[in-house]
């Protein structure tokens, strides 16, 4: 369970961070230094963070879609990526991806709306709020969330994946 607290603690960390263009060299190195007490280890190259523990592992990647982003998940055309994670825990995985697009959100929520469907995914969910949209879909053993929201001139698209709970 301590583990677990950790490895969430550092995920949301790292969103945080990489979502601000924070130095994540510095800003990891002492964060991993304090909180671990040398149990994670930290790769760095590529644009890309990976951190493991003995049988977990969170890698992110910096304006980029990390490796094993699924490809029967829409994205939005022209959307900038704006930060990308993937977790794998035992027998679990989940990889989450943030974008920014200029466009309405209207059009982004249409977008999902006739797309989500075309690989497969069964949307079950679409909740609505002034701002923003949510999407929750299955396909096989797979959950996804899609979020869109609306925030000044700009739509930002959160995207996780992952296995379902059992």
């Amino acid at each position: 369970m301590r583990k677990r607290i950790l490895l969430t603690t550092i995920t949301l960390l790292l969103m945080a961070i990489l979502l601000t263009g924070c130095s994540v060299k510095g800003v990891l190195s002492e964060m991993l230094a304090k909180t671990s007490g040398g149990r994670l280890k930290l790769k760095e190259g590529n644009e890309k963070i990976i951190l493991k523990t003995e049988d977990k592992e969170v890698t992110l990647g910096q304006q980029e879609l990390v490796r094993g982003f699924p490809e029967d998940i829409p994205v939005y055309p022209g959307a900038n990526v704006e930060a990308s994670w993937q977790v794998t825990q035992e027998d679990q995985e989940g990889v989450t991806a943030s974008f920014i697009t200029q466009d309405s959100l209207d059009k982004v929520e249409r977008f999902y709306r006739d797309n989500l469907g075309t690989n497969g995914w069964q949307t079950n969910n679409t909740m609505t709020a002034a701002d923003s949209v949510v999407f929750i879909a299955e396909k096989d053993q797979r959950s996804a969330w899609i979020t869109l929201s609306q925030d000044d001139n700009q739509v930002t698209i959160n995207i996780l994946v992952g296995t379902k709970g059992e």
